[in-house]
C-alpha cells in the first residue's frame, strides 16, 4: 500500500490510505481525479495498479465549503479522468474539468447517471416514497435547495457508478481494459452483498426514524425504507427557537433516542438539542476517512453507518 500526499492532494497507489512521503505522485500512467474519497476509493479499487488516483477533499473537510487550491486544480488539468459527485455539491471542480475535458479528459459525474436521474423524478412525484420528514432549519434550506446530492451513500447506484468508471478507463488504457472489468466486477460484488446487509440489518427495526446534523442520508432513506430528518441543511447558523421547538417536538413525537452528527461538521451545535431532549450525539460519517480504521473505505464506511443506524433504531423499539 503506497500513498503520495501532496500539499492538498492525496494521491492513491493500490489502495487508499494516506502518508505524508512528501512527493508529487508520479507522471507517468493514468490518472484519476476524485473531489471526495468515497468516488477515490472506488477508483483505487477499479484501478489496481494500472493508474493513479487522486483525492481532492482531505479528511475532515466537507466538500460543501471546499475550494480548489491552484496545485489542485493543476492536477484536474492534468488527469485523464476526472470524477465527481455532481448535483451542486462539488461545483468548485467544475471550471477546471471542463478545462480538462477540453484538452481531452473525460469528467464523469454520478448524479448525471440516468438511473439517479429517473429516480430523483420518481420521488418527486411519489412522497410516500421518500421517507424523508425534511430540514428544520427551513431559512436555510430555501437558500441552498432541498436537493440531496449524497447519492453515493446509495450503495446500488454505487454499482452502476463503478461500471461506468470500468468502461471509461478501459477506453483510455484498451490493453488493461480486462483487468478493470474485473477489478469492478469484485467490487459490485462487495456492493451486492453491503446491499442485502443494509436490507437484513435494518429490516428488523419497527421504528424507523432518524434524525441527523445535515440533508445526506436522503438515499438510504429512500433506498431502505427510513423516515430521516435533518437538524441543518449545509452547516446551519444555529437552532433558532422555532427550530429548535419544532426539532424537539420530532424527537419526542418519534421517540428518538440518538441524534448523528458527522466528522466534517462542529458537534457542539446539536449540545442545546441534547441537553434539552436527554438525545446522545452520536456518529455517521458521509465521507470516510483514509487514515482512520471502520472508515477507511467506502464498503467499511458504510458498514460502521450501518452499525450505527441499526444501534440507534433498535434503542427506539
Amino acid at each position: 500500500m503506497r500513498c503520495l500526499l501532496l500539499p492538498g492532494i492525496c494521491s492513491f497507489l493500490l489502495l487508499p490510505g494516506c502518508r505524508d512521503h512528501g512527493v508529487p505522485p508520479p507522471a507517468e500512467g493514468l490518472t484519476v481525479v476524485a473531489t471526495i474519497f468515497p468516488l477515490a476509493d472506488a477508483a483505487a479499487r477499479i484501478a489496481g495498479s494500472d493508474a493513479n488516483v487522486v483525492c481532492l477533499v482531505g479528511p475532515g473537510r466537507s466538500p460543501h465549503d471546499f475550494s480548489l487550491k491552484p496545485i489542485q486544480v493543476q492536477a484536474i488539468a492534468n488527469a485523464h479522468l476526472v470524477l465527481m459527485v455532481g448535483g451542486g455539491l462539488d461545483d468548485w471542480a467544475l471550471r477546471a474539468g471542463e478545462s480538462a475535458r477540453g484538452r481531452g479528459a473525460k469528467v464523469l459525474q454520478l448524479c448525471q447517471l440516468p438511473e439517479i436521474s429517473r429516480t430523483a423524478d420518481d420521488r418527486h412525484h411519489d412522497d410516500g416514497d421518500i421517507h424523508q420528514e425534511g430540514t428544520f432549519d427551513h431559512d436555510h434550506a430555501h437558500a441552498h435547495g432541498g436537493a440531496d446530492p449524497h447519492v453515493w451513500l446509495d450503495p446500488v447506484f454505487m454499482q452502476q457508478f463503478a461500471r461506468q468508471i470500468s468502461a471509461v478507463l478501459g477506453e483510455l488504457d484498451p490493453p488493461n481494459s480486462g483487468q478493470y472489468q474485473q477489478r469492478a466486477q469484485r467490487f459490485v460484488e462487495q456492493l451486492e452483498e453491503l446491499d442485502r446487509d443494509y436490507r437484513s440489518g435494518l429490516a428488523g427495526v419497527d421504528r424507523r426514524c432518524v434524525l441527523t446534523y445535515h440533508r445526506a442520508f436522503t438515499y438510504i432513506a429512500w433506498r431502505y425504507g427510513l423516515q430521516i430528518a435533518s437538524v441543518y441543511e449545509l452547516t446551519g447558523g444555529g437552532l433558532g427557537a422555532r427550530q429548535l421547538e419544532e426539532v424537539v417536538d420530532f424527537v419526542r413525537r418519534n421517540d428518538v433516542k440518538v441524534v448523528f452528527t458527522e466528522p466534517q461538521f462542529p458537534a457542539d451545535k446539536l449540545q442545546v438539542l441534547a441537553e434539552r431532549t436527554g438525545v446522545r450525539v452520536e456518529m455517521l460519517d458521509p465521507l470516510g476517512n483514509p487514515d482512520q480504521a471502520g472508515y477507511d473505505s467506502y464498503v467499511a464506511m458504510m458498514r460502521s453507518n450501518l452499525s450505527a443506524l441499526v444501534a440507534a433504531l433498535k434503542e427506539q423499539q
